[in-house]
């Protein structure tokens, strides 16, 4: 169920013209989404076999900062109308984010869905 889960949200981000991890990549092409456990990760739902599934989406560019910034802005906005299917808990404010293969300015997405087992 949390894998499919994350794939789900990596189908989706897609279509928004991102390059989709559903896991930390070693390397990445951007622009990415990079798909994490959110926090909590899993909560207990309504019903015996319904759970709350949190993920963590974070959003990457490269680029000068103007560029990278409306890149980013841009793509945040694609994010949130393709997200059919998750509810959207929260949006960071942009950041520098350091991965094996370089800098990238990003944002964190909250995003949370229920799933029956």
């Amino acid at each position: 169920m949390l894998k499919a889960t994350r794939q789900e949200a990596a189908l989706q981000l897609a279509a928004a013209g991102l390059t989709t991890y559903a896991y930390l990549p070693e390397r990445m092409s951007v622009p990415a989404a990079v798909i994490t456990p959110g926090s909590p990760y899993v909560e207990e739902g309504e019903t015996f076999t319904e759970f709350t599934v949190r993920l963590k989406v974070t959003v990457l560019v490269r680029g000068t900062n103007e560029t990278a910034t409306d890149e980013l802005d841009e793509l945040l906005c694609s994010a949130l109308d393709e997200l059919e299917t998750f509810d959207i808990e929260a949006v960071s404010e942009p950041a520098a984010y350091a991965f094996s293969d370089g800098q990238y300015l990003g944002a964190e997405v909250a995003i949370r869905t229920t799933k029956e087992l």
